[in-house]
């Protein structure tokens, strides 16, 4: 059930009615008149209530400012939001919002419209100066920085007062491009200006969030494009991104970025895909100057997809001499890797400098000095010439033949033929040792396998025994050997290894020395034959398993480097057998003459 609010000419006793707006209200005072609404008015932080102006400020109104001091005090104690929950619950943020009150009633910042309820105004700035304005001109580009009274304002007073002469009078943009304004292109056109709704009630909230509160548009006096072709003919300034340098009265007391902070006069960009938010480039570590230069699509990591991302320019060759950051000139004409001439012609004297030899010797290797290189140029006609000077020279490959086979291999000499054999002949031993070792590895599997289904057999001396088998150290033919009994068919065959059998004894068996008699085979059932029972934490087989697998996997790694090797020493072969044969005329006209 809801009560009726109070009368307006009530005021709660001990309590002074607000008539001195330049009077401070004292925090152990009791609270002032409560709101005169008729309905309970939902402030956005509960120590807003209730309204200490009732009479000449609305709960919509206050409510604003109430939240624009919370925003410079979270700001000021580096952006923490349990600081300044704190100080809110200290009545502090409500004494700083009453005087920021007291100041905008003071300068006629708060009126009544039409309708009878209370306006807030956006600023000073946005009010008629008592100085005279130029006339307006009938395109907004009169107003270039090159003038004495641009030239001292900065890149956001620049953009404030173009538009304000857009709003003053309405026009079509040029369809020129100015370099260097801050103004908008040609491609977009000036949105109409929507009347502005009522301000919904909105619920309360932890600082840190971004879904409760819908945060406020920017003003339209910051110009972005968004469209990457809009921007051909902009500077990075007035693309998608601003950098205010007004006081703190322009602080609009909204929420952007990823730390939901104010519009608080460092460098922001706007996100092309789709949320249109703002981002700080110290929150989201994106430099300045880059920014301003390079950038050429944002989009934020909410926004970004395969097909949406950040985009940027591509940067001026001479970065890797004298460090220019610079956007390069792709659509010029010519198009150029250099942002200006003057990059263009170090770079050009730098490697004359560095790159060409300035004596006229002939060069034996190394650099080349500049009387060959003019002449190299002669010679290359197009690019494709220039592009095949110092390979190997080929043979075309004849009609039918095989495309993957070498063409070198039918100009060999009977030498190189001998060796090539002798490298064929080693890889195939090799590939045969790597398919044994493979082999073994399959059998260290299944020896694994057998030694963890005796853990916990009830015959077993211990709980975990080791379960060792003498099978895991065969080399290549003792393996081999194996393979071929009945014992290693079946164990493939099968995939499981089972105990050692008579056939198989016999490879890889101790001898006993002479006068030594052999130990009696315990009787054990035949999931434990063959293995070591002793405790695997005691037994001096431990880690065995992993020993023999890394031992295999390094001989094949070695093995595979020896194929390799010879592999590459046959290419090297047949590829110069190829040249020879293709420079065999390069010095035909050359004689030997005999003296002696």
């Amino acid at each position: 059930m809801e009560s009726s609010p109070p009368p307006m000419d009530s005021t709660p006793s001990g309590a002074q009615p607000v008539e001195d707006a330049a009077q401070p209200i004292p925090a152990s005072l009791p609270l002032p008149t409560p709101s005169t609404n008729t309905t309970p008015f939902k402030y956005k932080y509960t120590e807003a209530a209730p309204n200490p102006f009732p009479d000449e400020v609305s709960d919509a109104v206050w409510n604003k400012i109430y939240t624009a001091a919370d925003s410079r005090i979270y700001n000021k104690n580096n952006k923490s939001a349990i600081e300044s929950r704190k100080i809110r619950q200290k009545g502090q943020t409500r004494e700083l919002a009453i005087q920021m009150c007291r100041e905008k009633l003071a300068q006629g910042l708060i009126h009544t419209d039409a309708t009878g309820s209370t306006v807030l105004a956006r600023s000073l700035k946005s009010q008629p100066t008592k100085k005279q304005a130029p006339e307006p001109s009938s395109s907004s580009r009169d107003a270039t920085p090159t003038s004495d009274k641009m030239a001292a304002m900065s890149i956001s007073e620049q953009i404030k007062s173009e538009g304000r002469n857009r709003k003053a009078v309405s026009v079509a943009p040029s369809s020129s491009s100015n370099q260097g304004t801050p103004g908008p292109s040609s491609t977009p056109t000036v949105p109409k200006m929507s009347p502005t709704k009522p301000d919904k009630p909105s619920s309360l909230k932890r600082k840190g969030t971004a879904t409760v509160v819908k945060k406020p548009k920017k003003p339209k006096n910051q110009t972005r494009v968004n469209t990457p072709s809009g921007r051909d003919g902009q500077t990075p300034a007035s693309n998608n991104f601003m950098d205010d340098d007004g006081d703190s009265d322009s602080n609009d007391g909204g929420e952007y970025c990823i730390c939901r902070g104010p519009d608080d006069h460092r460098m922001m960009v706007n996100c092309e895909g789709g949320c249109d938010d703002w981002f700080h480039c110290s929150c989201i570590g994106m430099d300045i100057a880059d920014a301003k230069e390079l950038l050429d699509r944002f989009i934020c990591d909410t926004c970004k997809t395969d097909e949406k991302f950040t985009t940027w320019k591509r940067m001026c060759r001479n970065v890797k001499l004298t460090g220019c950051r610079k956007a390069c000139r792709p659509n010029a004409d010519p198009p150029s890797k250099f942002c200006s001439d003057e990059c263009k012609y170090a770079w050009g004297a730098w490697n004359k400098h560095h790159r060409f030899r300035e004596d006229d010797i002939p060069s034996m290797g190394g650099a080349l000095n500049i009387p060959e290189v003019e002449e190299i140029l002669k010679q290359c006609q197009t690019m494709k010439d220039l592009e095949l000077l110092g390979r190997k020279p080929r043979l075309a490959m004849k009609d039918g033949a095989d495309p993957s086979r070498p063409v070198g291999l039918d100009y060999l000499t009977p030498e190189e033929k001998d060796v090539i054999a002798e490298y064929t002949a080693r890889q195939g031993k090799i590939q045969e040792e790597i398919k044994c070792i493979k082999g073994q590895l399959e059998l260290l599997t299944m020896l694994q396998r057998r030694a963890k289904a005796a853990i916990g057999h009830p015959l077993s001396p211990h709980k975990t025994p080791c379960g060792f088998d003498g099978r895991a150290t065969f080399n290549d033919a003792q393996f081999n050997a194996w393979k071929e009994t009945a014992e290693g068919i079946r164990a493939f065959k099968t995939e499981s290894a089972g105990p050692r059998t008579k056939d198989s004894l016999h490879i890889n068996r101790i001898e006993p020395l002479v006068g030594e008699e052999t130990p009696p085979e315990p009787d054990l059932p035949a999931e434990l034959r063959g293995m070591c029972l002793n405790s695997a934490k005691k037994c001096r087989h431990g880690d065995w398993y992993e020993m023999c697998r890394i031992d295999a996997g390094f001989r094949i790694k070695n093995l595979k480097d020896e194929f390799k090797k010879l592999q590459n020493r046959t290419d090297f072969i047949i590829d110069d057998a190829e040249t020879r044969e293709a420079t065999k005329d390069y010095d035909a006209h050359n004689t030997v003459e005999q003296l002696f």
